[in-house]
C-alpha cells in the first residue's frame, strides 16, 4: 500500500485466519489473566524494518493505540545494554544489563514486548499479580494500603515542575490498580532523585518494599524465546526482568510497545488521566518507529 508505518492497523494489515484467535486474546488481556505470549516469529528470516512492521501489524490487532515513547512522535523503542555505547547518558535501567525490579510503565494499558534476541546468559522476563499483592497487603498490612492510597510526590525531573502528587492505588469500577515505578522515587544512575522534592516517608519507604517483596513472592518466570512477543495488561500486572550477561551475537535486544485498546480498555483513574493523554496524543501521520536503539529523551541523563 505504500503507507507510513503509523498507519498500520487491522485494515491495512489483514490477518484472515490469525485475526480471530488475537481479537479472543485481546478480550483475555482486559477480561482474563492479563498476559500472555505469542510463539515464536523467525526474525532472523526477517530485516529489521521487515520485524518492526509484522510487530505492529500483529500488534494492531491487540490494541490498535499506539503511546508515544520518546518525541519527535516515537512510538516505538528498544530495549537494550548501552553501557558501552552510551556511557553516562542513561537514567533508565532498561538500558543496562542490571535487574530490574518490580514496576509498571507510565501511562500505558498494555505494555508490549518483542524479543528479537536474548541473552546469552540470564534476563528471565517476569510478571506478578499486582491484585494478589494487593490482596495479600489488605489482609497483613492494611495501614500500608492507606499509604499507598494518598498523595506521593512522584518525580517529573523537570525544573519548573519537579514533582506530581498523585496516589500510587486506585480502586475504580470494581477494580484495583496500582502504578508504580521505584525509580520515580529513588532515581537511577544519571538521572539521580531530584533535590527539590519533599523526601519519601518512613512508611512510603515501607510500602515500596513491601510492594517489591511481595511481587517477588508471586512472581511468574516467563520463558522468553527469541522471535516472541508478550502482552501484559500494565494496569493489573507488574513486570520484571532478571539481570543478564551478553555474549557475542546473543545480545538481548526487545522492542516495547505502549498500546491502547479503546473497546475493551479500562476506564482511567482521574489523577492518571493527564498522563494517559499525553502518551496517546500522536496522530497516526506523526508516529515514527526507531529502527536502531537510541535512549528515549524521558530517561537520558541530566542533574537538576
Amino acid at each position: 500500500l505504500n503507507l507510513p508505518f503509523g498507519h498500520i492497523s487491522k485494515t491495512t494489515f489483514p490477518l484472515p485466519n490469525l485475526g480471530y484467535a488475537l481479537t479472543k486474546l485481546a478480550n483475555e488481556l482486559h477480561s482474563g489473566r492479563g498476559f500472555f505470549v505469542l510463539r515464536t516469529i523467525p526474525v532472523a528470516s526477517y530485516s529489521r524494518e521487515d520485524n518492526v512492521l509484522i510487530y505492529t501489524g500483529v500488534s494492531s490487532w491487540i490494541a490498535p493505540s499506539r503511546g508515544l515513547q520518546d518525541k519527535n512522535g516515537g512510538v516505538l523503542s528498544h530495549i537494550k545494554d548501552l553501557t558501552t555505547t552510551h556511557a553516562g547518558s542513561i537514567g533508565g535501567p532498561a538500558y543496562t544489563t542490571d535487574k530490574q525490579v518490580f514496576h509498571t510503565d507510565q501511562g500505558s494499558d498494555i505494555v508490549s514486548l518483542f524479543a528479537l534476541e536474548t541473552a546469552a546468559e540470564g534476563g528471565v522476563s517476569r510478571i506478578s499479580s499486582s491484585w494478589r499483592v494487593y490482596n495479600e497487603l489488605a489482609e497483613t498490612r492494611p495501614d500500608l494500603i492507606k499509604t499507598l492510597s494518598e498523595p506521593w510526590a512522584v518525580d517529573e525531573w523537570n525544573e519548573e515542575h519537579p514533582y506530581t502528587l498523585r496516589p500510587l492505588l486506585y480502586y475504580l469500577n470494581e477494580r484495583v490498580i496500582i502504578q508504580y515505578a521505584r525509580r520515580y522515587f529513588t532515581g537511577f544512575l544519571g538521572l539521580p532523585r531530584s533535590t527539590t522534592i519533599p523526601p519519601i516517608t518512613e512508611a512510603q519507604a515501607e510500602a515500596l518494599d513491601s510492594l517489591h517483596f511481595l511481587a517477588e513472592k508471586y512472581a511468574l518466570g516467563l520463558n522468553f524465546q527469541k522471535g516472541d512477543i508478550q502482552y501484559i495488561n500494565n494496569l493489573s500486572i507488574f513486570h520484571a526482568r532478571d539481570g543478564f550477561k551478553d555474549e557475542g551475537t546473543r545480545t538481548r535486544h526487545l522492542l516495547r510497545f505502549w498500546l491502547r485498546n479503546e473497546e475493551l480498555g479500562w476506564k482511567i483513574p482521574e489523577p492518571l488521566l493527564p498522563l494517559w493523554e499525553k502518551t496517546f496524543d500522536v496522530t497516526r501521520d506523526a508516529q515514527t518507529f526507531a529502527v536502531e536503539p537510541v535512549i528515549r529523551d524521558a530517561v537520558k541523563a541530566r542533574k537538576l
